[in-house]
């Protein structure tokens, strides 16, 4: 039994909650004080580690000055926050709207979309997860949204962009031909996951628009954020942008972003996750060679995945980790390895030891 909290994705009579008392780094620990690696930064947003520094001084300091704000208010944490993530967005997308989290960024955008193209529907990729609100599971593609199905209406599954064999006999670059507006998810992959800022970095490729959540704090505050590019924000100069909330722009929140983006620069965390991700990379690449049980190894600087092959039960591998004090993430064959950006190489290689262990024993 689970007291009086309610906990998600799980029915609440058999579940028991893992007991966290604290985090350091790449590290945290039971009430009973046993360490656990992280290799699956909690849930892929503690991006810089756990309890960082400078992120909890950012957050002090802004309690003492103002905690609490209106939307409609701007406040001095509200515009250097906005300044400093333009910074790292490039490509023209400097206007943010700040919203609670990842799945709500996404319905603000395309809300927006909406508003900006005069059009009702939305193209959403198979075999995508955008949150877990109503609109945000309207628009993936989840075995967790089909309890919810229909969903909004209006939207459209449409295969994975794959150039070499198209699905459309077709070439890059619908969206501007057809005068679509493209929104990316990057709550996942966002504030270096991949080795860059945002994993559209590796493309060149230029968004109308961007989500975010997860990393923009490491997960030390709710928050997330609608990037912007300047033909959604000009639309917005004499058009009502008709969406919003009351924690918008939270001043303790915004503040935590900030001291995660001074955390970034200060440490070189996105260089750190591209080294140390060649260095996942091949680990993961050797562990396919050597187990029968993976089907697919497959990363991009700290982001790293092990498809499993269908006779493999992955939760045991889960557990099995746990069991030797390593967290790791699942979610259908997959597993993932996605540590925080601050992990020691060591821990990294420890880490990824037990995962090789526990594919031949596990």
């Amino acid at each position: 039994m689970t007291g009086h909290s309610l906990f998600t994705w799980t029915a609440q009579k058999d579940f028991t909650p893992f007991p966290l008392a604290g985090g350091e780094g790449a590290w945290f620990w039971d009430a009973r004080e046993t360490r656990y690696l992280d290799l699956a930064s909690v849930v892929v947003n503690a991006n810089a580690g756990h309890n960082h520094p400078r992120i909890l001084d950012a957050m002090r300091r802004q309690l003492d000055e103002l905690a609490v704000a209106g939307p409609s208010m701007t406040t001095a944490v509200r515009e250097r926050a906005a300044a400093a993530l333009a910074r790292v967005t490039g490509k023209g997308l400097d206007r943010f709207l700040f919203t609670l989290g990842g799945a709500d960024a996404n319905e603000h955008a395309v809300k927006m979309a909406m508003l900006v193209t005069g059009r009702p529907k939305v193209l959403a990729r198979a075999r995508s997860y955008h949150g877990a609100t109503f609109g945000a599971l309207s628009f993936s593609d989840d075995p967790r949204a089909l309890a919810f199905r229909p969903g909004l209406s209006g939207v459209v599954r449409v295969k994975d962009p794959y150039c070499f064999r198209c699905p459309w006999n077709t070439k890059p670059e619908i969206c501007d031909r057809h005068g679509v507006l493209l929104i990316l998810d990057e709550v996942l992959t966002g504030f270096g996951r991949t080795g860059r800022w945002f994993a559209i970095d590796h493309y060149g490729a230029a968004p109308d628009m961007i989500t975010m959540g997860k990393g923009i704090t490491s997960g030390h505050a709710p928050l997330g954020a609608v990037a912007v590019n300047g033909k959604v924000a000009g639309f917005f100069e004499s058009h009502e942008l008709a969406t919003g909330l009351t924690h918008t722009a939270h001043p303790v929140s915004l503040a935590a972003a900030l001291g995660n983006l001074e955390a970034f620069e200060e440490e070189g965390l996105v260089d750190r996750s591209r080294v140390l991700g060649e260095v996942l990379a091949e680990r993961l690449k050797l562990m396919k060679r050597q187990h029968a049980g993976v089907a697919d190894a497959r990363s991009m600087g700290l982001y790293g995945c092990l498809e499993m092959a269908e006779d493999v039960d992955v939760k045991r591998l889960k557990a099995a980790a746990f069991e030797r004090r390593v967290h790791l993430l699942t979610r259908g064959r997959c597993l993932f390895i996605a540590p925080p950006l601050v992990i020691d190489e060591r821990d990294l290689d420890q880490g990824l030891d037990v995962v090789d262990e526990i594919l031949g024993h596990p």
